[in-house]
């Protein structure tokens, strides 16, 4: 992984596409929660090794400089994000990315916005391109729990409104209602950790399959999911989904080939 002497102990910059990585402590912490709501009840124990994750969920901009350099390739079906040919000045389409001959390029305005309509192949190939990957579902809770303990929301307990983008979910048919439905990164506080946008905006897709009795089996250090599956783990909430998913615990899931205007991602890097 290429990373610029902009180094400390706890942050990181990637040169690939200047994200900032926060530091991740190593330890033990509980996962779950007893309301066993979507599948989040069987609290345990896990331990977790130190790892880095993106200060924000990558952009737009990030993502159609990959574009630019690697190309959109199919997998698992579709294409890695679903760019639609819409006229470079209309408002018209369902994502901010635009192909204009060979050229991805970002609608103006929407350049430090949360990329969407990527699928997980197409979010696995950008983590694999600035040498990192995706979160584990264990990684990304302990992550956007920020060190608290026993807390609904990255931020504690209080209630999501003003502190979280989420629904109801209102139009976004085109490009001028979606800018208005989804916030720049960074728009709220962030956790404890320093992380931004752990809660609504967009969800964001981890590496695990999804199963809804894991947990019962889940090992204590370092889980990294069922082995198989047929849908792959988001967490998050987004602009269009109720406050339930802005919790720390609260799982979704999707095909793994689905891009949605619901879900990003962000990268995390192991310490060796």
């Amino acid at each position: 992984m290429h990373l610029s002497m902009e180094k400390t102990q706890k942050i990181i910059r990637r040169e690939k596409d200047g994200a900032i990585m926060l530091l991740i402590p190593s330890g033990d912490f509980f996962m779950g929660d007893e309301d066993g709501g979507l599948n989040a009840g069987t609290v345990h124990e896990v331990y977790l090794d130190t790892f880095y994750m993106d200060k924000y969920p990558v952009t737009h901009k990030q993502y159609s400089k990959f574009l630019n350099e690697i190309g959109n390739h199919e997998e698992g079906g579709s294409l890695w994000t679903d760019v639609n040919a819409y006229n470079i000045d209309s408002e018209m389409g369902h994502t901010p990315l635009i192909k204009k001959g060979d050229f991805y390029m970002v609608k103006q305005g929407f350049e430090n916005y949360p990329v969407i309509n990527v699928s997980w192949y197409g979010a696995v190939a950008y983590a694999n391109w600035v040498g990192g990957r995706l979160p584990t579902e264990a990684e990304w809770e302990k992550a956007s729990r920020g060190g608290l303990h026993n807390k609904q929301y990255p931020w504690g307990n209080e209630e999501p409104e003003g502190r979280a983008n989420f629904g109801p979910c209102g139009s976004a048919d085109n490009l001028h209602l979606l800018k208005e439905a989804i916030r720049p990164v960074g728009s709220y506080t962030p956790n404890g950790y320093g992380l931004y946008d752990m809660a609504g905006n967009v969800g964001e897709w981890c590496h695990d399959w999804y199963d809804e009795t894991y947990y019962e089996r889940s090992p204590k250090e370092n889980p990294k999911g069922p082995s198989s599956g047929e849908d792959r783990v988001f967490r998050g909430g987004s602009w269009c989904e109720r406050e339930y998913f802005c919790k720390n615990y609260a799982r979704n899931w999707k095909t793994p080939e689905y891009p949605s205007m619901l879900v990003g991602f962000r990268v995390v890097l192991e310490v060796n």
